[in-house]
């Protein structure tokens, strides 16, 4: 096949009348790559016709199946630093991009406009797939999402709550987080509330109780880590403060002028 289309090349480029080929060998030359040609074609056709009907059918004689063969979704993988590079088209390919202008840098408050960007950005991720998405996030960016769910959390119902909705409470990430941006009075008080969660089966408390809001309120009746969330409350310089501050500092990263794209 090869040697037909090299001479049928040769012959395209001098002109018919140009060829050192002899017109019968000429003649059956096109024959011959026109008849490859077509059989090639039709062996392509009836390949697909007969992979199409396998799929049409695969199953029919199995009482079980009740809808058509699909083959299988492509498996949902992440899209962020140290992962596989076709995560690249997975959970982010319709997401906005983690980026923040200059004027939300200046503005105000940085921090708060990054959080909006943020949930933007994680838009119908729940429970355990948005932990594990925020897990692989660059760290500064990891650093928003943890400090607002620290804030938002205590603010609500103090750090008893934070780890009861522990699905989410990526308690390692939050402690790393917290001194990745210089949060000192707030690293301080989550190693204490950490001490304090250990010294309690959160997760029995949760399943025996069925999640109930008399097993959720059990341990505000004890005083449970209140003096934390006292003590929280308290700090002059807040969470979002810090946040602020290190988006600031490190306004090429949040501004997406480094290599490290998400």
């Amino acid at each position: 096949m090869a040697n037909f289309l090299h001479a049928a090349r040769a012959e395209s480029q001098m002109g018919r009348c140009d060829s050192p080929l002899p017109r019968r060998r000429r003649g059956f030359l096109r024959r011959a790559l026109r008849f490859r040609l077509l059989r090639g074609f039709h062996g392509m056709v009836a390949g697909f016709n007969g992979a199409w009907r396998r799929l049409g059918t695969e199953g029919a004689d199995d009482p079980q199946v009740s809808k058509p063969f699909a083959p299988p979704p492509p498996p949902q993988v992440f899209c962020i630093g140290g992962m596989p590079k076709q995560s690249k088209t997975g959970l982010l390919m319709n997401r906005t991009r983690l980026i923040l202008t200059e004027e939300q840098i200046d503005g105000e408050n940085p921090a708060y406009a990054a959080w909006q960007v943020m949930l933007d950005h994680a838009e119908g991720l729940d429970g355990d797939g948005r932990a594990a998405y925020i897990r692989h996030l660059p760290q500064h960016w990891r650093a928003v999402y943890t400090a607002f769910r620290l804030l938002n959390e205590v603010n609500n119902g103090g750090y008893h709550q934070f780890f009861w909705n522990d699905a989410e409470a990526l308690k390692k990430e939050t402690l790393e987080d917290l001194r990745l941006t210089s949060a000192h009075p707030f690293v301080l008080l989550f190693e204490e509330a950490l001490d304090e969660y250990q010294r309690h089966d959160y997760p029995g408390e949760k399943a025996e109780s069925a999640n109930s809001w008399e097993g959720f309120t059990k341990a505000y009746k004890e005083g449970r880590m209140a003096i934390l969330d006292e003590a929280f409350c308290k700090v002059p310089k807040t969470i979002a403060t810090h946040l602020s501050d290190y988006i600031r500092m490190n306004r090429k990263m949040y501004a997406n002028l480094t290599t490290d794209r998400p």
